[in-house]
């Protein structure tokens, strides 16, 4: 891939994704930006030296970058408490679906905290392969 150049059809919908590619594709494609995974923090100290090196774009473009890289394109923990984490975290960091992590949720509000894997796989229509993959990240 040539400098500048773009394949933005292989970056998720969201917002931040056109700021993104009019912003970071002047000097890098848009994957060098996103072929690694990193915490917020991380993202903001990335995107402050690519400032800092040249690239530019306005404060909200800047923020809605880092909002977007650090939603779509972070590290995700090594472990998840399915006890603790929020619908959102469950999506995000186990890769579960959207309606399976708002499952658990509302499954763990209505039932109390899961003590095991046999107990998570009891919530209704959940995806137990899904489980069964992040078994080793999963906590109680």
């Amino acid at each position: 891939m040539t400098p500048g150049s773009s394949k933005g059809q292989n970056l998720p919908d969201g917002p931040g994704r056109d700021a993104l590619q009019k912003v970071c594709t002047g000097c890098h494609g848009v994957e060098a930006a996103v072929s690694a995974r990193h915490t917020r923090e991380e993202w903001e100290a990335i995107v402050s030296d690519m400032v800092d090196k040249g690239a530019s774009g306005t404060d909200a473009e800047l923020e809605q970058i880092i909002t977007y890289l650090s939603t779509n394109y972070r590290r995700r923990p090594a472990t998840v408490n399915v006890n603790t984490a929020p619908a959102k975290a469950l999506e995000l960091d186990l890769g579960f679906t959207k309606s399976d992590a708002e499952a658990i949720e509302q499954y763990r509000q209505s039932n109390g905290k899961f003590k095991s894997l046999d107990d998570l796989k009891k919530v209704p229509k959940i995806d137990t392969a899904k489980i069964e993959a992040e078994k080793n990240r999963i906590t109680f």
